[in-house]
C-alpha cells in the first residue's frame, strides 16, 4: 500500500548588496539651537556644541535632575554613538554617560547602555563613546553618570550614512542583504524586519506595514504550522493532529464548495505491519501512526506477527 509522501521545497536567499563603497562614519555637531538643557550654570556656560568657547554646565551637580541634555537631529538618523568634550578653560567634565533615545523628545524611556568616557582629562580632547549596538532615532539624550570638578559637556554624535539595505531587506550595513520572510516588512525608518499584526500575512521583501493584509479565508498551500497557512488549513490541521500537507487549489469565497486535497505526513496513515523496518511497529491510534521500538539491550528486533519482537544475541 503506498503512502503519500512530503515535498521539501527549498528556495534559494535573494542577496542584494550596495553598490558603491559606503561612506564613512561622520561626526555631527549640531547648532545651538537643536540642544535643550534643564537648566544653565551661566550665561557664560550654556555652549554645548563641540569646539565651543567654554561647554554646558548645569546649574547644580544633581546629575538626576540636572546633569543632562537632549539634542534633536531633526530627522531619523542612525546613531552609532556620541563625541565628548569637557569643559575648554577649566578641569571640568563627565567621565561616565547613559545614552538614550526617544521617537517623541518628550520621553526618554529607551537605553542604549551607560559608557566609560576615556581621555575626556585632556580638556579639547574628543572622546569617541561607541554604542553597543546602532540606534535609528531623531532625539538623543546625554546623561551625565559620574564627573570630575563639574558635570561640564560638550556633545557631538557619530552618524552613520545611509547606505544599507533597501527597503524590504535587511542586513548589515554595506550588504549583504537577505529579503525580510513572508509576514513580515521592512519600511525606510526600521533597522530590522518587522512582524505584521497578529492574523495577518505579507509577501516577501514587503516594504510598509499596509502591505500586511488580513489572513485568507480559503486558498493556496500550505503546511500545518506554516506562518502563511490559511483559516481552512489551520483547522484542518487541528482536527487532523497537525499531521497533514493541505493545498487548496483555487480560492474559494466564504460559503462555496471547495475541493481540498490533504496527506499525511510520513509515518501517519494506513501503514502494514510488512513495510516496516525491524524496530518500527504500529501504533493503536487512529490513524495508525509508526512508533520506534523501545532499546533492547543485548538483542535485536526480527520481522515476525507481532510488532517489536526480538531476540536475544
Amino acid at each position: 500500500m503506498s503512502r503519500v509522501k512530503w515535498v521539501l521545497l527549498i528556495v534559494n536567499t535573494i542577496f542584494v548588496m550596495c553598490e558603491a563603497q559606503c561612506p564613512a562614519d561622520t561626526i555631527e555637531n549640531p547648532p545651538e539651537t537643536d540642544r535643550s538643557y534643564p537648566s544653565i550654570n551661566s550665561a557664560t556656560l550654556q555652549f554645548s556644541m563641540l569646539d565651543s568657547s567654554t561647554a554646558w554646565c548645569p546649574h547644580g551637580q544633581a546629575l538626576a535632575s540636572s546633569g543632562w541634555m537632549t539634542i534633536d537631529l531633526k530627522v531619523k538618523r542612525t546613531v552609532v554613538g556620541v563625541v565628548m568634550q569637557g569643559r575648554s578653560d577649566a578641569n571640568q567634565y563627565v567621565t561616565s554617560v547613559e545614552i538614550l533615545s526617544s521617537t517623541d523628545g518628550v520621553t526618554y524611556s529607551t537605553s542604549h547602555g551607560q559608557y566609560a568616557v576615556n581621555g575626556i582629562a585632556t580638556r579639547n580632547f574628543k572622546s569617541e563613546v561607541l554604542l553597543n549596538a546602532a540606534v535609528k532615532t531623531r532625539f538623543l539624550k546625554i546623561q551625565a553618570k559620574a564627573f570630575t570638578g563639574f558635570p561640564c559637556m560638550r556633545v557631538g554624535y557619530i552618524m552613520t550614512p545611509q547606505c544599507g539595505c533597501i527597503d524590504g531587506y535587511t542586513g548589515p550595513i554595506a550588504g549583504p542583504c537577505t529579503a525580510c520572510p513572508t509576514n513580515t516588512y521592512k519600511s525606510e525608518s526600521d533597522l530590522a524586519c518587522q512582524a505584521c499584526p497578529f492574523d495577518t500575512v505579507s509577501l516577501e521583501a514587503s516594504t510598509y506595514l499596509a502591505a500586511c493584509t488580513p489572513r485568507p479565508l480559503f486558498g493556496g498551500s500550505a503546511s500545518c504550522g506554516a506562518p502563511d497557512a490559511s483559516m481552512m488549513t489551520r483547522t484542518l490541521c487541528h482536527v487532523l493532529a497537525e499531521q497533514v500537507s493541505v493545498t487548496v487549489h483555487t480560492n474559494a469565497t466564504l460559503g462555496t464548495t471547495q475541493l481540498v486535497r490533504y496527506s499525511f505526513a510520513e509515518s501517519w496513515g494506513c501503514n502494514l505491519q510488512a513495510d516496516l523496518p525491524d524496530a518500527q511497529r504500529i501504533s493503536g491510534a487512529a490513524p495508525n501512526q509508526v512508533l520506534e521500538c523501545p532499546p533492547v539491550p543485548g538483542g535485536a528486533y526480527i520481522k515476525a506477527d507481532a510488532p517489536c519482537q526480538f531476540a536475544c544475541d
